[in-house]
């Protein structure tokens, strides 16, 4: 009789282990699938079409978005100069629900052909990522002249 109790328990106890290894499996599935935020209509506007070396370019971030999402990374980048972006920029900010606004300020690099870059059209890129997903893309086009 003791050994059937004995095995009894044993059993129980075996069981209830099992169903908090379930449990804890459950809630980690249940994080990996949270939903990643939704941002929409996420534009790149700057002040101006044409900027000259060393002017400060305004360049302003639109973008709705369908919740409150806290510590993203915002990068700015683009200006391809020799192999490398002459902008390049990483920040964290906190997103509200609805539309927003991001504003950044950036120094026209220098245009010439020794200590900067060519005159020409130039891409800016802005990527904004949460939890090492990048949840929204834009890209503005930018003339600078001498």
């Amino acid at each position: 009789m003791r050994h059937l109790l004995l095995l009894f328990v044993i059993i129980a106890a075996v069981f209830a282990i099992g169903c908090e290894e379930q449990k804890a499996k459950m809630s980690i599935a249940d994080v990996q699938s949270a939903e990643v935020p939704s941002i929409s209509n996420f534009n790149l506007v700057l002040d101006k079409e044409v900027y000259h070396s060393g002017e400060v370019m305004k360049i302003n971030g639109y973008l709705e978005s369908s919740s409150r999402i806290e510590n993203v990374s915002v990068r700015f980048f683009g200006i391809n100069a020799r192999n490398s972006y002459a902008l390049d920029n990483t920040r964290q900010i906190n997103i509200s629900e609805g539309k927003n606004l991001i504003l950044f300020d950036y120094k026209a690099p220098p245009c010439n052909t020794c200590a900067g870059i060519k005159a020409g059209i130039y891409k800016i890129n802005a990527e904004i990522v949460y939890e090492n997903n990048t949840i929204a893309n834009a890209t503005a086009d930018v003339e600078i002249q001498q």
